[in-house]
């Protein structure tokens, strides 16, 4: 602002609005020395009053800032993202809302904004100005952007490492199957038993060479989400999977529905409810699936009999290749639970594992849908 009196260059609502800043200490001090930048505005959009974050973020000086409106300073794209909310604040229809602006710096370049506004009232309730909070999203937005093209390099990587192994181990396979069934007369048993066994290792490094393909994926966001019901997922799944009779698995009733990529989902299922049976060693298995609600979060479990985790491997069990060691020779690839891990993180949830008497994996996935762009309160 200028030097003139207050009273002939503020009309007076911001006079007032003034009055009450500089005589609030606390709010005056917050304001001012918030690391985000902070604006307050009048009904028709300009600055009252602006902090040192949002001038830096801006790149503008407080002078320059309180001559204009802050639409102004919008990208041209953006300016009327939240026109919708801010009218919706002034008919009381919502509190405050949320949205992603990008606004243009003095001087050129483009700054990434969360912008939170909220409308303050009068004492008889009529709309007093807007308090508008400003984010900077530039540091969130390059590294999102760094992790996006990291994920495409790993992506091309194993696609490339996956055609060059694969190539070689079909010749590989394809030449041990010739052998053992043109010459397997002339094979001592040891010398069959041998070509078996190779051809066994061979799909095994095939499995793991695709473990590996699926796995550098996972950090690509899933095109395809849509609702699912769990219950007839999991169903489908043990199906699937055809447990031997001596197995029983419960699953336990009331399953959510949830908005997600069902290959993923039923990824996690299937590895999970697959390590159960595939290491059991007891007479009788048992296998228990089950939810309940937290908050915002759905946990899951599945719950064993079989022989149990060692505390001394739990740290590490889902780590990549590692593989759970036990009295039963079991193959795979030594990727299940990483990518277990790797697809409940990616979804915003957490997992862990548990074995004392029993084994039980559980995990987290969030309740809704995910956030719109837009949010009101």
């Amino acid at each position: 602002m200028n030097n003139a009196e207050p009273e002939e260059t503020l009309t007076s609502l911001e006079f007032q609005l003034l009055k009450e800043t500089r005589l609030n200490a606390p709010f005056r001090a917050a304001f001012e020395h918030s690391p985000m930048g902070f604006a307050l505005l009048s009904i028709d959009g300009y600055f009252i009053e602006t902090n040192a974050a949002l001038e830096r973020l801006l790149g503008f000086t407080r002078d320059e800032l309180l001559a204009t409106k802050l639409e102004r300073l919008a990208h041209p794209d953006d300016r009327l993202a939240d026109a919708e909310e801010q009218q919706a604040t002034l008919t009381g229809a919502i509190e405050y809302y949320q949205v992603e602006k990008r606004y243009l710096r003095k001087g050129g370049g483009v700054v990434h904004v969360l912008l939170n506004v909220s409308l303050i009232r009068s004492g008889t309730a009529e709309p007093a100005y807007f308090v508008a909070q400003l984010v900077d999203l530039s540091e969130q937005k390059r590294l999102l952007h760094d992790l996006q093209r990291a994920n495409e390099e790993l992506q091309n990587f194993a696609a490339i490492i996956s055609h060059d192994l694969k190539a070689p181990l079909r010749g590989i396979y394809t030449m041990l199957q010739w052998l053992r069934d043109d010459h397997s007369s002339q094979l001592e048993p040891a010398g069959r038993e041998l070509i078996n066994k190779l051809m066994q290792r061979s799909q095994q490094l095939d499995g793991m060479i695709n473990a590996i393909l699926e796995y550098a994926r996972l950090g690509s966001p899933a095109d395809e989400r849509t609702e699912i019901d769990l219950n007839a997922l999991v169903r489908d799944i043990v199906e699937m999977i055809v447990p031997p009779e001596q197995f029983d698995v419960v699953i336990l009733p009331a399953l959510p529905i949830l908005y997600a990529n069902p290959f993923r989902l039923q990824q996690v299922f299937q590895n999970l409810i697959e390590n159960a049976v595939k290491f059991n060693d007891k007479d009788r298995g048992l296998i228990r699936i089950g939810a309940e609600r937290v908050n915002d979060m759905w946990r899951f479990w599945v719950q064993d009999n079989g022989p149990g985790i060692s505390k001394e491997h739990q740290p590490h069990i889902f780590d990549l290749f590692h593989k759970f060691h036990s009295s039963r020779i079991v193959s795979g690839s030594g990727l299940g639970l990483a990518i277990v891990k790797r697809i409940v993180e990616t979804e915003g949830g957490v997992v862990n594992v548990s074995s004392d008497g029993l084994t039980t994996f559980t995990f987290t996935l969030p309740a809704g849908k995910p956030n719109e762009s837009v949010v009101r309160g």
